[in-house]
């Protein structure tokens, strides 16, 4: 469960093409779960994600 987010609402989201996506938690499992819940949150806005949790085989940089 996400409680709490902050965004420079000055910033426009569209501005970037590739988010960086990154959960500070020591439980992996969890981490994974988070991270691939706003990587598919931000893909249904039409934007691309790095997760910090990724394969390197699926890294495309």
């Amino acid at each position: 469960m996400i409680t709490g987010s902050w965004r420079d609402q000055s910033i426009d989201l569209k501005q970037y093409n590739r988010i960086f996506v990154a959960v500070m938690t020591d439980n992996v499992p969890a981490r994974q779960k988070v991270e691939d819940e706003i990587a598919s949150s931000l893909k249904a806005l039409g934007l691309t994600t790095i997760k910090s949790m990724y394969p390197a085989y699926e890294l495309h940089i």
